[in-house]
């Protein structure tokens, strides 16, 4: 402070009040310092970035009232390839849902996250779809998940479509790595040769090398949810738990009517979710919950994050936010008294010249 009226800065040298002006000017400039400091660190934290993601989806789901419109079309889907024929059918329709499941309810960390107009599609009767997973301490290391793939269909419901129960291809669904000459399932000669792809499961190395005499580094590697190949390399398996698609509406090219295009998944662009597979554990996978969501549906940033919402940093940003005002607030006062003192300054001035 004493430094700052030493250089004067503001050329107030021997003006009544300069002590104040200054004071205020450092008072000011501090909580301008702190205020956007405090901004820029809740600004490029996890917190932040969810929140700008999440209010972004918000804002375009209310704009483009894509509420309504994913309300306004019908999905069905298949999975390719099946375990069994009775399960080979054509498509299979999904349900249209408009409020979140309890499983999401229960496990948000946020109250007011699901404060929006939900619809999305919703089916989860896999039984017979999938093959069952048996994780064993003695799985061999080759053990590799067949290719999936699940295509979808769109069509406007019955009552306003004219080519009664037409289903639609969604468009730019990607080929199907597998066909019915590669696989140990079953495909029908008319399947669909285009969707997106996953695995059941997958080999997930834990950067963790035993030797198969070392009982200390088994044990570490089973408490990592792992066990031990025989190549000596601690590995897991991560095995899928839900299943989601997202879709992008778009006009058509003669802009009368809607399409419906393809956009990957939910977990940045794949469609499968995965949960730590734990040893000594049959997984049937009867059960597994597919989901079909505009891209835009603030859902999808919660997905994105691994269903995580990181430590909420919205009260540091107000804080930021109280000290940029204050900095105003102060940064006024201060050109208040600047002023102030420049009149005295130069009244005296006058009187004495007088």
């Amino acid at each position: 402070m004493k430094k700052i009226q030493d250089k004067d800065p503001l050329k107030l040298r021997n003006s009544p009040g300069s002590g104040k002006v200054y004071t205020l000017l450092v008072i000011s400039l501090a909580l301008f310092a702190a205020g956007i400091a405090l901004f820029l660190i809740s600004f490029f934290s996890e917190s932040g970035k969810f929140n700008r993601g999440y209010y972004a989806n918000i804002y375009t789901w209310n704009r483009e009232r894509l509420a309504d419109r994913m309300s306004s079309v019908e999905i069905s889907f298949k999975i390719m390839p099946t375990l069994d024929d009775l399960r080979n059918r054509d498509q299979f329709p999904m349900e249209h849902r408009s409020s979140a499941n309890e499983v999401d309810q229960q496990q948000v960390q946020w109250n007011e996250f699901f404060n929006y107009k939900q619809s999305y599609f919703w089916y989860n009767n896999t039984v017979k779809n999938f093959p069952q997973f048996h994780y064993e301490e003695t799985q061999e290391d080759s053990n590799v998940s067949e290719t999936f793939c699940v295509h979808l269909w769109w069509n406007l419901p019955r009552s306003e479509e004219k080519t009664f129960g037409l289903h639609h291809d969604v468009f730019g669904q990607p080929d199907c790595e597998n066909s019915a000459q590669h696989t140990s399932y079953k495909w029908k000669a008319n399947d669909p040769t285009t969707g997106q792809n996953f695995k059941l499961w997958k080999k997930v190395n834990l950067n963790l090398e035993c030797s198969q005499e070392s009982l200390t580094c088994k044990l570490e590697c089973s408490q990592l949810g792992g066990v031990v190949g025989k190549d000596g390399q601690c590995h897991a398996y991560d095995i899928v738990d839900r299943i989601c698609l997202t879709l992008d509406i778009m006009l058509s090219e003669d802009r009368r009517s809607e399409e419906l295009y393809s956009n990957g998944g939910c977990y940045d662009g794949h469609v499968a979710h995965y949960q730590r597979a734990q040893p000594d554990h049959l997984y049937k996978l009867d059960y597994v919950p597919v989901e079909v969501r505009s891209q835009n549906d603030p859902y999808v940033v919660w997905a994105q994050s691994n269903y995580k919402i990181n430590e909420d940093t919205s009260k540091l940003q107000m804080t930021s936010y109280v000290l940029l005002i204050a900095a105003f607030f102060f940064g006024l006062l201060t050109c208040v008294s600047y002023q102030s003192s420049k009149a005295q300054s130069s009244s005296e001035s006058k009187s004495l010249n007088f």
